[in-house]
């Protein structure tokens, strides 16, 4: 188990191309929050969901953490990492361990009122609902309402934001122009995201997480 403190304390080495990457999230993790103990694990190219572009892999039975996976392919590289970080601390630090504590946990009721009420998550409800009037497909948006998702997005924009890590503020950019549906409804524009880093702020700093 890694000591309370970094998340660089709880990510085994990576070799090779993605040592760099790695080296580079997790020192601007580091030098925006502390978190609680966290499992060591190792962060990997394995992707056991076809087409994703990243992957934190739980085992099911037991809730721990079994790594976390980076896609050769992925377009934003660096900010998929911090995605998948955003899930890995979801599940075994911020709340009881071995569950997503961005669902139900108290300490983020806060920030999930506050999302609910962003003009991008407003905006993902009404095509959900408006898809699911002409019979379409809604298994996309569902997945971008669900608050595990919510969650990795919000804390992968708050660390880029608090940060002003040049690669990562490019590769926010971005992600609202990659071609795929619905993508301009992933991240929140500067002004909708500003109660949401509040929102996050507030608990971190609760929890000794902010220097």
């Amino acid at each position: 188990m890694a000591e309370p403190g970094f998340v660089s304390a709880a990510l085994a080495p990576s070799a090779g191309p993605l040592a760099e990457r790695v080296r580079h999230v997790v020192a601007v993790i580091d030098g925006v929050h502390r978190v609680g103990s966290l499992p060591r694990i190792p962060i990997d190219h394995r992707i056991d969901v076809p087409g994703a572009d990243g992957q934190c892999r739980f085992n099911r039975r037991n809730g721990q953490a079994r790594g976390i996976g980076l896609s050769r392919d992925a377009p934003s590289p660096e900010f998929v990492l911090l995605h998948e970080f955003g899930h890995f601390i979801d599940h075994q630090a911020l709340g009881n361990r071995g569950g997503f504590a961005s669902s139900r946990h108290p300490d983020l009721a806060d920030w999930r009122r506050v999302v609910a009420r962003t003009r991008t998550y407003q905006a993902l409800v009404r095509v959900k609902r408006a898809r699911e009037r002409i019979g379409r497909d809604v298994d996309r948006v569902a997945y971008l309402l669900d608050y595990n998702e919510l969650w990795s997005r919000s804390y992968a924009q708050y660390v880029t934001v608090q940060s002003q890590d040049a690669m990562l503020l490019l590769q926010l950019a971005q992600e609202s122009t990659i071609p795929r549906p619905l993508r301009r409804l992933v991240q929140w524009d500067r002004d909708d995201f500003f109660p949401i880093l509040d929102a996050i702020d507030v608990p971190f700093h609760r929890k000794g997480w902010r220097p």
